[in-house]
């Protein structure tokens, strides 16, 4: 293989790479947001999927929004 060719496949290798992470990106962001909106229609449950944020470190997480909210 000549090294012209090898460059000119190296830099499609990138190119390709970049559009695919961009892709791959949006589609990340997409199906977070509907995880998210699914899950805050569930309601909390004391037997529910242990990490979920209703159950684990809950107060933890309303202690910061406390905080936040009386600083501004």
């Amino acid at each position: 293989m000549n090294k012209e060719l090898a460059d000119a496949l190296y830099v499609w290798n990138a190119r390709a790479s970049a559009a695919l992470f961009e892709l791959i990106h949006h589609f990340e962001v997409l199906l977070r947001n509907t995880i998210v909106r699914v899950l805050e229609t569930v309601p909390p449950q004391k037997n529910g999927i242990p990490g979920t944020p209703w159950i684990q470190q809950s107060a933890q997480v309303f202690d910061v929004v406390r905080r936040l909210k009386t600083r501004q």
